[in-house]
């Protein structure tokens, strides 16, 4: 098998000499001579393997002939690094399950590790995503957006996504300051808008302009202070506190300067120009017939949901996630009274009691379970979430994305627990009671900050000053071998697939299960893993002795199948009655 394998491996431009010259223990071993041209054929490999020879190889030659050989088969493509003036890359391209759009963008910046196994069907490696964009996942798990780095890339239709600015236009700084926090996740709560144009360039002063040289416009519920106060000026308090925001169309110019682009996310969609242009006109048709803004039911978020093409709902994900935090915070609230009543439990004696206990379990069960109980649950709604949108984000997004909701949960969500749980003894220790109540009110909230900015930190550094960003890939080859295999579960749905009437009966024959013997509905006749019987003489000589029953209980049981004969003649009699009848 060795040296079959290795003259079927050669190469076309050259041959080892080494091969040729090396002793051997196999026997009648084919050489490779050394001026020897091309390649060759299998047929020919074993025309020689007849023939002896005096020439042979040892296998350890033979070996590492085989792994050169692999290495040769291997195309490889030279992959200009990004940012780099002289360096290349050998590498092989990725070659992902299903080539999105978004797959063919980036295909070309990923270099791939070698393979490593970790069974005998799953197997990782690492590509390093150079130049990656910044995805994230929205609050609620599912949508992923990306950064907007250059305003010329939004086109009319696109939903954008920024952070939640309730003083917007009174302060340049303030403004500034919102977009960096929300570029950095630090700030989670948005604002959302739809694009009405495309933005075709930037003007000097910043301006984004669309294809007219006009200002780019966009569509939302919002305002500003100064115009919600002109408008409470207008139409008096209870008319204001009834529709405090309109659905209007504003230029992008009013949220930031197209020189700079920053802090602005949109929502990956692959949209055609078709829904692009049906998103405009239904932002049009809601500009003239749109509903009083409300907080909970008709804000910013439902409007852009409910004309996304991907999600088509009249959603808000905000409201949710802020009445959860709002109940959370009650929450430790709570467990902050039960940390007050452990120092002062401390102060009065020494000794740990029943009641302590009590009270270490109430600080537990409002502060540690409601922490632990969201981690989980994120962690599990976006693998989730994630793995139904695989084959739309392609894998290197797909694992990205899930390698970071893991880590969140692994450090942030981790050290949140770990932190919280240690404030009780913290407090009977040392009796530091208000540092334990903030800790308990803000311990989750820093600790996912942290993990945001350290990721962000981190990612900025891979992609300048690295090969880029790692992100593990995996495969599984029972995925691949089940998708290439028919699928043989009965449809439940359909009573001649689960009941096959008009078919033999099921036979079970030496433990073999044959479905059906008409091949237009089963394609082959299909078999589980059959098993012999039992047989007594492969194992001993003599078969035990038969141990025979009764003959009152023999009597009974011919009675019962003659019973039971005689009643499925006669149902079969009233079946055939009832069909002449009915024909």
């Amino acid at each position: 098998r060795f040296w079959l394998a290795a003259i079927m491996a050669e190469d076309d431009d050259d041959t080892d000499p080494a091969f040729a010259s090396a002793p051997s223990t196999a026997p009648h071993a084919p050489a490779a001579a050394a001026g020897e041209e091309g390649t060759e054929t299998v047929a020919a490999a074993m025309t020689s393997a007849t023939k002896p020879t005096g020439t042979t190889a040892t296998v350890a030659t033979v070996a590492t002939r085989l792994s050169k050989a692999k290495e040769r088969r291997r195309k490889e493509f030279k992959v200009s690094s990004a940012g780099a003036t002289s360096a290349t890359t050998t590498t092989t391209l990725l070659k992902e399950t299903t080539l999105t759009t978004r797959s063919l963008t980036y295909i070309g910046q990923c270099v791939e590790s070698r393979e490593i196994s970790f069974d005998e069907s799953v197997t990782g490696k690492i590509t390093f995503w150079k130049d990656a964009p910044y995805v994230t996942l929205y609050i609620d798990d599912y949508t992923v957006m990306e950064e907007v780095t250059n305003l010329c890339d939004l086109r009319k239709g696109d939903h954008c996504i920024v952070g939640l600015n309730p003083v917007r236009k009174l302060c340049g700084c303030c403004d500034a300051l919102v977009f960096y926090l929300a570029s950095w996740e630090v700030l989670r709560l948005y604002h959302h808008f739809i694009m009405f144009d495309d933005v075709v360039s930037i003007s000097e002063e910043g301006v984004p302009l669309n294809e007219h040289g006009e200002p780019a416009r966009i569509c939302e519920y919002s305002n500003t202070p100064m115009g919600a106060l002109r408008l409470l000026i207008q139409v008096g308090w209870s008319k204001f506190f009834s529709d405090p925001a309109p659905f209007q169309q504003i230029t992008l110019h009013d949220y930031q300067d197209g020189r700079s682009a920053f802090g602005i996310f949109r929502v990956l969609n692959d949209m055609d120009e078709w829904e692009r242009e049906a998103i405009v006109s239904e932002a049009s048709q809601l500009m003239t017939s749109f509903k009083p803004y409300h907080l909970f039911f008709r804000n910013c978020e439902h409007a852009a949901f409910g004309l996304d093409p991907n999600h088509r709902r009249w959603v808000s994900p905000q409201v949710p996630f802020l009445l959860y935090n709002l109940g959370r915070l009650f929450a430790h609230v709570l467990a902050c009274l039960s940390l007050f009543e452990l120092q002062r439990t401390r102060s009065v004696s020494e000794e740990w009691t029943n009641y302590t206990t009590l009270i270490v379990l109430t600080c537990h069960l409002f502060s540690t379970l409601p922490v632990a109980l969201q981690v989980l649950v994120t962690l599990v709604r976006s693998t989730v979430l994630l793995t139904e949108q695989k084959k739309r984000l392609g894998e290197v997004t797909y694992f990205f994305l899930l390698t970071k909701e893991v880590a969140r949960a692994v450090f942030a969500g981790g050290f949140a627990i770990a932190l919280l749980a240690l404030l009780p003894r913290f407090v009977w220790h040392y009796q530091y009671c208000w540092s334990a109540a903030y800790l308990n009110m803000t311990g989750y909230f820093l600790m996912d900050v942290l993990f945001n900015v350290s990721f962000r930190i981190a990612t900025i550094f891979l992609n300048s000053h690295l090969t880029g960003i790692p992100v593990a890939v995996f495969a599984s080859k029972r995925q691949l071998d089940r998708r290439k295999k028919p699928s043989y579960h009965l449809d439940t749905n359909n009573p001649r697939r689960f009941f096959n009437f008009n078919k033999r009966s099921l036979s079970t024959p030496n433990m073999n299960l044959t479905f059906s013997s008409d091949s237009s509905d089963n394609s082959s006749a299909i078999k589980s893993n059959a098993r012999k019987k039992f047989d007594w003489s492969e194992f001993c000589e003599e078969r035990p002795e038969l141990k025979l029953a009764p003959e009152s209980f023999v009597k009974k049981r011919n009675e019962d199948v003659k019973s039971k004969e005689i009643s499925s003649m006669l149902r079969k009699r009233n079946k055939s009655v009832s069909r002449n009848i009915h024909r």
